[in-house]
């Protein structure tokens, strides 16, 4: 990527010392290829798992940039009630991918020639892949509190909102390109005065462990600040490119049911399938989401504390203003559900707003509150309040 040459006359600079700062330059040049490294945070993610347990009142399972690994949070208004849930996703693929180079995950480089060892389109839509369960508290029956569990996964097949993509890799990379050039130089410098500054107080001094004590923390430091540098500059233009480019998503997940909370007592409780695709509009803050979504074998609450098992199949609409720190969003579906053994069906809509809000890097906090339309079940009223955290940071400590 680049080298470089420090001048400094009448100072002293060793050849291990100029070894050194190279080693640095070439592990600066290193990380700035990490893949993993650029997984912006831009969107508030939608964990599959809450979606195959309908805990997401919202219906729309929202596309974007899916983490390494987060954990959401929530408090859901059912039956009236207040109720805990929990979700913990994951994207597998990083877990053995951790040294793979942008241009490895683009499949080209940047003159657009096919890489060794470059991931195909089917690759990408892998490493794109999110895995997720989630828990939520159930119903309580004969004095018992039940658990409702789902597994679920969701990839996006297309996303020209991947900030691995390679226009992204380019601004990163550049970016990180001219970061770490005024860093090294200038931390260089100060390393050679220090050194110096010692040598006059001590001519004696043992040299080559000097220079090694005080070069190493000071080159080692310097990743973090460089990549934070570098993805700030960039974050505006990952930033244009994500508002205004389509995403289409599709999952798929099953459910378990437990009516007095114990493993034990886990039944199936029935299969889901969704898909998103997401179109921006007009402005650069505009979007239009559709929604479409199947229930199988699952069992739905009807009149009363009864349950019916059947089928479900739902449609819905959003529309979205957003930013990169904050989205606003209003949802309308249909959905029919058709009871096994049954004559009497339940068609209904179903009308929500969410707010979503970052309150900091990797954490987000998101509302939704709404309302069922000619419904026969007994839960007209429904919210949910969600606190997203991309836990990345501790897996990666986890994976080094």
């Amino acid at each position: 990527m680049w080298k470089f040459i420090l001048v400094v006359p009448g100072i002293l600079y060793s050849l291990t010392l100029q070894a050194k700062a190279q080693d640095v330059a070439t592990l600066l040049e290193n990380n700035a290829q990490n893949a993993s490294n650029f997984m912006l945070d831009l969107n508030t993610p939608t964990a599959p798992g809450f979606v195959v347990i309908g805990a997401s009142p919202k219906s729309v399972a929202d596309p974007g940039n899916f983490k390494e690994f987060s954990a959401h949070t929530a408090s859901f208004v059912d039956e009236g009630k207040l109720k805990p849930g929990l979700a913990i996703s994951a994207q597998p693929f990083w877990l053995f991918n951790r040294d793979m180079t942008l241009e490895q995950y683009a499949g080209v480089d940047r003159i657009g020639t096919d890489v060794v060892g470059g991931l195909s389109k089917w690759e990408r839509v892998i490493a794109r892949t999110q895995l997720s369960a989630a828990s939520v508290e159930g119903n309580k029956k004969n004095g018992k509190t039940g658990v409702k569990l789902g597994l679920g996964f969701q990839t996006q097949l297309i996303d020209r909102q991947d900030p691995r993509n390679l226009p992204a890799a380019l601004c990163l990379v550049k970016a990180w390109d001219g970061h770490a050039q005024h860093a090294v130089n200038a931390v260089t410098l100060e390393i050679i005065k220090k050194i110096n500054q010692e040598i006059d107080k001590d001519p004696f001094v043992d040299r080559a462990k000097l220079e090694k004590e005080i070069t190493e923390k000071a080159y080692d430091d310097l990743k973090l600040p460089i990549y934070d540098a570098a993805k700030k500059e960039c974050e505006k233009e990952a930033e244009m490119r994500f508002l205004r480019s389509p995403s289409w998503m599709v999952g798929a997940g099953a459910a378990g049911l437990s009516n007095d909370g114990k493993i034990d007592d886990l039944s199936f409780d029935g299969v889901t399938f969704w898909s998103t695709y997401r179109r921006p509009f007009g402005s650069k803050k505009k979007a239009l989401v559709f929604f479409v979504k199947t229930d199988v074998d699952r069992d739905f609450k009807v009149a009363g504390n009864r349950t019916a098992s059947g089928d479900a199949y739902e449609i819905a609409i959003s529309y979205a203003l957003e930013e990169t720190t904050w989205k606003l969003d209003a949802t309308a579906s249909y959905q029919t559900r058709r009871f096994d053994n049954s004559r009497f069906d339940d068609d209904f809509f179903k009308y929500s707003a969410t707010a979503a809000y970052k309150v900091k890097e990797g954490v987000w906090l998101e509302a939704t509150a709404g309302t069922k339309a000619n419904s026969k079940s007994n839960d007209e009223n429904f919210g949910l309040v969600q606190l997203k955290t991309n836990l990345s940071g501790v897996l990666k400590k986890i994976a080094d």
